[in-house]
């Protein structure tokens, strides 16, 4: 069952979206949880979450869905952001694996948080959305177009600290002229 969090000003239209949601066979809280697979979050209230399993709605501003919005229109963007989702790349590990949150941008591995700079956040979030990233790529996409290379050895450097050897994995794998690659092995990996 997929579960979905309503983060919404208006307690009502909350709870309404909750049973809608519901009886189409949706987990819904109205609550922030730890693992959503999917959030709808109200711009008018002034919540903001970002991430690529996000919905937004609001009456006045660029977002996904404009209220009032028909319950259909809501349901075949919540399935096309969930069928995007189960297309994910998932990393592989000997263990559970590693999961990233929206709210709190942090992660988990193996249920344990790892509390992450905002910066390491997005990185690993890169790394989680593409598998393996050059240096170039990350430096351009995570840190800015005049970022310095050597700013991206220091955060990778940063979250093996946090996850590789906390948790005695090698998630974060160097591919030497090339970049970065997240997840299973290949015969030329070095660390």
């Amino acid at each position: 069952m997929k579960t979905i969090d309503i983060l919404c000003g208006d307690v009502l239209f909350a709870e309404m979206l909750k049973c809608e949601l519901e009886a189409r066979g949706y987990k819904a809280s109205t609550q922030k949880s730890t693992a959503p697979d999917l959030i709808i979050c109200d711009l008018d209230a002034g919540v903001s979450v970002k991430g690529p399993f996000v919905l937004t709605f609001s009456r006045d501003k660029d977002a996904d869905l404009h209220r009032p919005f028909d319950i259909k229109e809501l349901l075949s963007l919540i399935d096309e952001k969930l069928s995007d989702k189960s297309n994910t790349p998932l990393i592989e590990t000997k263990k559970s694996g590693l999961y990233l949150s929206p709210y709190e941008r942090g992660a988990f591995y193996n249920e344990e948080k790892i509390e992450l700079s905002e910066l390491e956040y997005r990185l690993l979030l890169y790394l989680y959305n593409n598998k393996k990233a050059s240096i170039d790529e990350l430096s351009r996409e995570v840190f800015g177009e005049k970022s310095n290379p050597n700013l991206v050895r220091v955060y990778i450097n940063y979250l093996r600290e946090k996850i590789d050897s906390r948790f005695s994995v090698r998630l974060i794998k160097t591919k030497r002229g090339y970049g970065y690659i997240l997840g299973g092995a290949t015969e030329n990996d070095t660390d």
